[in-house]
């Protein structure tokens, strides 16, 4: 392996030395510039009310994937393993992707767990 290597090894330490915190630049923040701001009048919009409601979820193209092909397995026996940070959308996704998997099937055939 690369870093099992004597040679390589040290070429790691002496990358690692070289990028320590010695030898970099620091400065002190302004209060300002501690958090960003947005200006309310760049907005296309006066309140979030007058938005479009996103039907897909946001950067969880794997996620839905992954959901979806475990939707599909029509024997028994499959379940789905979800985890993640809590308040990311894992049960909203589930939820919705659920409910577009089973529009065409017989109601009923499938329950979905409130205690997940």
């Amino acid at each position: 392996m690369w870093l099992q290597s004597g040679s390589n090894a040290a070429k790691l330490d002496s990358v690692m030395k070289a990028k320590s915190t010695s030898q970099i630049n620091h400065r002190e923040l302004a209060v300002s510039e501690l958090r960003a701001t947005c200006d309310p009048s760049s907005l296309p919009c006066e309140t979030t009310n007058e938005l479009e409601t996103l039907s897909d979820m946001i950067g969880q193209d794997r996620a839905s994937r992954a959901i979806q092909f475990g939707l599909g397995m029509k024997s028994f026996g499959y379940n789905l393993f979800v985890a993640g940070t809590p308040g990311t959308g894992k049960k909203t996704l589930i939820r919705s992707l659920v409910v577009v998997s089973t529009l065409g099937e017989k109601s009923g055939s499938h329950s979905i767990s409130e205690n997940w």
